[in-house]
């Protein structure tokens, strides 16, 4: 489970934002950024950006929610360019939060993935938001970013699991998830879905080396291979032989399409290598 909180709230109340973060569970926070705003008409969105990133950075939260009658990619862009904002959700202010039915976009790498499934009276309900995961064709979680869904819960609906009777919105989650198939579909909060998703489909949030086939050759005397990273930090590639000792070989400033890595091979053909943030 995943909440909407705003992070402006450990600026103006530091002592209710702890309480929430020390009383939940396993729960996940994203940050609604500075209140409820619709960014798309917001009059200073340098400004708003600069409140944003602010803002999450105290509140020490790096996955955004955004609501708005208008998906407006030049306010949404502006927002995801701050370096502390890894990924954004987005609700469309009509049709139950989920007017672009699940549409995924990128920008510099960054996933903007909106609600697909809404579990509100009137719109979605339990049962029918998990037949419709159940019997999805989409299960290539590597390579078919439409694997993923957000499912909206909307806080204050009195309608029972299947549309009927009583029941209120945890209750109907729960019983949404026992109606998954646990084989079909797996449950994450918002953060692991943006860190699945810049890892398989955008800018990975990780060190690490293409190892697929033709990735990795020896040509003109160079070991040749391709590594991505954070972009814009100075990253030092180390060599060692024994797993144990490790001398940097090379380091660069980590372009956003990743970095094509050429490195003589050396007299032991046992060599091992490895990534890291320069000190």
């Amino acid at each position: 489970m995943t909440w909407d909180l705003t992070s402006s709230l450990a600026e103006m109340n530091p002592v209710a934002f702890n309480y929430y973060y020390q009383h939940a569970s396993n729960d996940c926070f994203v940050a609604t950024g500075a209140g409820i705003v619709f960014p798309s008409q917001y009059p200073d969105k340098a400004g708003l950006v600069d409140s944003i990133s602010q803002s999450m950075k105290l509140a020490d939260q790096r996955v955004i929610s955004i609501i708005d009658p208008t998906y407006d990619p030049s306010s949404l862009y502006l927002i995801l360019d701050h370096p502390q904002v890894m990924g954004m959700m987005f609700k469309t202010y009509d049709n139950y939060y989920k007017g672009r039915d699940g549409a995924l976009d990128w920008h510099n790498g960054k996933p903007v993935v909106s609600v697909k499934f809404s579990l509100w009276d009137g719109g979605d309900t339990a049962l029918s938001i998990a037949n419709a995961l159940n019997a999805s064709p989409h299960r290539d979680a590597m390579n078919d970013p439409a694997s993923y869904s957000i499912v909206n819960v909307h806080p204050w609906s009195t309608l029972g699991p299947t549309g009927s009777g009583s029941g209120d919105p945890m209750s109907n989650l729960n019983q949404l998830v026992q109606w998954l198939d646990p084989t079909k579909v797996e449950v994450v909060t918002l953060e692991e879905l943006m860190v699945h998703l810049r890892n398989n489909f955008g800018t990975p949030l990780y060190f690490r080396f293409d190892t697929n086939a033709g990735s990795m050759a020896v040509s003109n005397g160079l070991f040749r291979m391709r590594l991505s990273a954070p972009p814009g930090r100075n990253v030092v590639v180390d060599g060692s032989t024994n797993l144990q000792t490790w001398n940097p070989v090379q380091t660069n400033t980590m372009p956003p399409d990743g970095l094509a890595v050429s490195i003589p091979p050396g007299t032991n053909a046992n060599r091992f290598f490895r990534a890291r943030l320069a000190p």
